[in-house]
């Protein structure tokens, strides 16, 4: 797979993996951090563990990117309130279960 890098893409990869070295003192590996998905995430966690804007905002450029940053609908919260979801007490069963069942035991 070849992808095409932009001159800015590529300065961005520079000045991550400096901030990278200086900030956390670990050298990233920018071919497995554009081919391998699980160390472009391991590494980008890891950025985003810093005090340092400019880090945190190349890490999540670099996220976005690499496809990582998609959004997720999340679902709709219910609308109802707890008191209108409950329902009324059941009627007893009058109806007799057969005893001839064995429940949780072995005989």
């Amino acid at each position: 797979m070849t992808i095409t890098l932009s001159p800015e893409d590529l300065g961005q990869l520079a000045r991550f993996k400096l901030m990278m070295r200086q900030e956390h003192q670990y050298s990233v590996d920018l071919s497995e951090l554009i081919a391998d998905p699980h160390y472009a995430k391991d590494t980008l966690d890891l950025a985003e563990e810093t005090d340092r804007e400019e880090l945190m905002m190349l890490a999540i450029e670099l996220r976005a990117k690499l496809g990582f940053l998609l959004a997720q609908p999340t679902p709709p919260m219910p609308t109802q309130s707890i008191e209108s979801t409950k329902t009324a007490p059941e009627a007893p069963n009058t109806a007799q279960e057969p005893r001839d069942r064995y429940r949780f035991s072995l005989r």
